[in-house]
């Protein structure tokens, strides 16, 4: 259980990131632009932010690494 609670916070921003992309991506018409580039935008933008924060780095990992592949 301690496992899992490391890896939710990463989880939890990287969803939410794929629904913001997805709203955004919702709002161009005919969909030029991809809500995967709204999602690479918005994550290099809080890069250094989230950075500071510890708790969501196994989660984003775990995503980067396992999920997406």
């Amino acid at each position: 259980m301690k496992n899992v609670k490391k890896y939710v916070a990463g989880i939890v921003l990287t969803i939410g990131l794929a629904l913001l992309s997805q709203i955004i991506s919702s709002f161009i018409p005919k969909n030029i632009i991809s809500p995967g580039v709204f999602a690479l935008i918005i994550g290099m933008l809080l890069n250094p932010f989230i950075r500071k924060y510890s708790s969501f780095e196994w989660g984003i990992n775990f995503v980067a690494k396992k999920v997406l592949k």
